[in-house]
């Protein structure tokens, strides 16, 4: 397993040094130009959802070949912490491609079609519980940590469209993209439907390329401010 020689701690320092043992993250030293850092805000309407950013998602499937890789376990099963084979409420527990120092594992769900939050409806209850419920079992059993201590969180946008659950310590500070697992689970419980109806706000760096489609359309020019 790509973690078995991870220590089963509770102190975050400790597993940040077996953590980093890994390997070196590839982009901690790039540099980045003042315009880069640069983010602005977009409140996506369902609308916009379905003329904008489901159409750049679709120009974006090629990129998913190494998740379905890890699914179909043509590729890096050494890497696999947890699987739960389940076509429906089934999922991959995999370190991210990229080494951290902090603890974090991902999600990955076997059902097909599911591209982030957006797809999600009542019917996936059971997948996200699952999803839970089992990651936290097998993360107390692996590393020594309970789940009172554990958050999962969603991005949107994602860095890729392929739904997905982040899993990190409490102590993590959050960033701007991040959807509580929790949120969600409670939404789809009052409204079915809740995340193809909702407007969703984001944010995005001055270059990105869904930024510029929304730009055409005059929105995403308000700076985002911390």
């Amino acid at each position: 397993m790509y973690l078995k020689n991870c220590k089963y701690v509770h102190d975050e320092n400790e597993l940040n040094e077996s953590w980093a043992k890994l390997g070196r993250n590839p982009q901690q030293n790039k540099e980045i130009s003042p315009q880069q850092k640069n983010k602005y805000l977009v409140d996506e309407t369902a609308e916009d959802y379905e003329k904008i950013t489901l159409p750049y998602i679709q120009t974006k499937e090629k990129g998913l070949i190494w998740v379905y890789d890890i699914l179909d376990y043509r590729a890096e099963q050494d890497r696999v912490v947890f699987e739960d084979p389940d076509s429906t409420i089934g999922f991959v527990l995999i370190p991210p491609r990229y080494y951290e120092r902090s603890f974090h594992l991902l999600a990955i769900v076997r059902q097909c079609g599911i591209k982030s939050i957006r797809d999600l409806t009542a019917e996936h209850i059971p997948l996200l519980e699952n999803i839970k419920h089992k990651s936290s079992q097998v993360i107390k059993k692996k590393f020594g940590f309970e789940s009172h201590q554990l958050k999962f969180f969603f991005h949107y946008q994602p860095s890729y469209y392929h739904l997905h659950v982040h899993i990190q310590l409490g102590t993590f500070i959050h960033g701007e993209k991040d959807v509580m697992l929790e949120d969600v689970i409670k939404n789809l419980l009052v409204s079915p439907d809740f995340y193809k109806k909702t407007t969703l706000r984001f944010i995005k760096k001055e270059r990105d390329s869904l930024l510029k489609k929304f730009r055409e359309v005059g929105k995403g020019s308000e700076l985002f401010k911390k």
